[in-house]
């Protein structure tokens, strides 16, 4: 279902309803671009440095397209779904940034962006929705101040009526026993009235302009009407808050970025730091699983060659993966062709990947038990989104302690110059094995061995290089030589055994104090 300013309210008492009964709710973003400088992003960025970079280059980028797909189980992989695709834009000035790549990429999938400017569902970001209404100045004429004390004075009787009729000074205002016609010309005015009953009588009048007959009308809130009332006045701000109080598990896909933009927009500024962003996530969207991390994770991902959402919705069509039977909600028509990067459709995409993946979980661990998502078979990738380019640390632990790798065999490099490439600091290092390189800027990056055992012999060889500077990581950071948190594999528990070592890693690091490494978790570079 399309959404914009002209069915919200409809839509929003159907997906009012829908959430209660939800079992899980799968969502997605579409943006005006994606990174300002996504050559900033390091493979060998810590936790903290990542979020830094994103928060200060990706922001600036506008959501322009939220998706939001209600999953309720029916029966044994069975679901009854409803998908939505929220288009919003700021009713109030806003500078944003814009890609152009993204902006071509949208329009060939058919993003409407007439849609999107005269449509778009206004929202109330966090900062003005805690603001405190600054009342106009006073106006000098006194005529007009005493056309004021009238004014409140009938909203005054209007408000405060049992049954809701203007009192004795009002019985020539037309109206009705719920609303109530104002004459008032003045825009100065008007505004003063705004204010008066925006501070005085939220949840009772609201006031709306009817420029053509030169009144405005004051309306009775009827209680149930209050999440109408709310709906109008922080457009899609409104919904987020309701799905953050929900309780339900939400479901993304390699989702930190639209994580920090639907925080950052609808519900709370993101902070300066790292630890501070955990916590607020911790109390804003306290259950939520990235589907990315699912199938790069062992055992999923030696069955998941690509982990891409498109290619993932394709693979759990086939063996050894059920996809899961799918019933449109009433209210909605089933999808008659591919509609990617439709944020709802993404959604819909999404949520049936965790429900296969899920699935197929429960397969891996032989229960007969009928899986929830409540269960202990998915609670390890609870408040875990999948950490995107990064080389040894697989996924960001929102809801816990972060993996610390040991980077005992990673050296930092400064080159002499630009017209160093990647193959000039491979040679380098090619008498001690193969090696990764992640550029940091033109001059410099960090080197990892893949034979962690040659490690202290290339440093003594290479820490006196003619050309280039050659640096211990550990000794560019210090802080990373603390030890790593205990933060085992996330499925070790629920399938009752440790993780094997990877083929990449020998036996014995793998097994030392008998954790697993980021390397069992996760997929290493490509070219190794």
């Amino acid at each position: 279902m399309d959404v914009t300013k002209r069915n919200l309210e409809e839509a929003f008492r159907l997906l009012q309803h829908l959430v209660e009964t939800a079992d899980f709710i799968a969502f997605d973003c579409e943006f005006t671009g994606l990174a300002q400088r996504e050559s900033l992003l390091n493979a060998f960025d810590t936790p903290e440095e990542r979020y830094v970079k994103v928060k200060q280059s990706s922001l600036d980028f506008l959501l322009i397209q939220v998706g939001i797909c209600t999953f309720k189980k029916t029966g044994k992989n069975k679901y009854e779904i409803a998908p939505f695709s929220f288009t919003v834009f700021p009713s109030r000035e806003k500078f944003f940034t814009c890609q152009s790549t993204s902006l071509y990429f949208l329009a060939n999938q058919g993003f409407d962006f007439n849609k999107l400017l005269l449509e778009g569902i206004p929202y109330v970001t966090p900062a003005d929705r805690d603001k405190v209404p600054i009342p106009p100045d006073e106006p000098y004429d006194p005529n007009m101040k005493a056309a004021l004390v009238e004014l409140k004075k009938k909203l005054d009787g209007f408000a405060t009526s049992e049954d809701g009729s203007a009192n004795d000074a009002d019985e020539e205002s037309p109206g009705s026993r719920n609303s109530m016609e104002i004459e008032c010309q003045s825009p100065h005015l008007r505004r003063h009235l705004y204010h008066y009953v925006e501070t005085r009588y939220p949840s009772v009048l609201s006031l709306e302009n009817d420029a053509k007959k030169k009144r405005m009308v004051a309306k009775r809130i009827e209680q149930q009407d209050e999440c109408i009332r709310r709906l109008n006045k922080e457009g899609f701000s409104y919904i987020m808050r309701m799905l953050s109080d929900s309780g339900r598990v939400l479901i993304g896909h390699n989702c930190f970025l639209d994580i920090c933009h639907l925080l950052n927009e609808y519900l709370a500024p993101l902070p300066e730091t790292y630890g501070e962003f955990k916590q607020q996530v911790t109390a804003l969207m306290p259950r939520f699983i990235d589907t990315k991390v699912m199938a790069s994770t062992a055992p999923l991902k030696d069955l998941v060659p690509n982990s891409a959402l498109g290619e993932l919705h394709q693979k759990i069509s086939q063996k050894p993966f059920s996809s899961p039977t799918i019933e449109f909600h009433v209210a909605f028509k089933p999808y008659d062709r591919e509609l990617a990067h439709d944020a709802g459709y993404d959604a819909y995409m999404t949520g049936c990947c965790f429900a296969a993946l899920t699935e197929q979980l429960s397969k891996i661990r032989s229960s007969a038990d009928e899986t929830t998502f409540d269960s202990e078979l998915v609670k390890p990738f609870l408040q875990k989104v999948f950490f995107l380019k990064q080389f040894d640390i697989p996924y960001l632990n929102l809801g816990g302690s972060d993996l610390a790798p040991t980077r005992d065999h990673v050296f930092f490099v400064t080159v002499p110059d630009e017209k160093w490439r990647t193959n000039d600091v491979k040679q380098v290092f090619n008498p001690f094995g193969d090696s990764f390189v992640g550029w940091i800027d033109h001059l410099s990056a960090f080197v990892a061995l893949r034979d962690r055992s040659k490690a202290a012999k290339a440093y003594e060889t290479l820490k006196l290089h003619a050309d280039c500077r050659v640096m211990l990581y550990n000794d560019y950071r210090p802080e990373m030589k603390r030890p790593a948190p205990a933060d085992p594999d996330p499925l070790a528990e629920a399938r009752g055994k440790r993780q094997r070592p990877s083929a990449e890693e020998p036996a014995e690091t793998a097994a030392s104090n008998g954790k697993a490494k980021p390397q069992d978790l996760f997929v290493v570079p490509s070219e190794w």
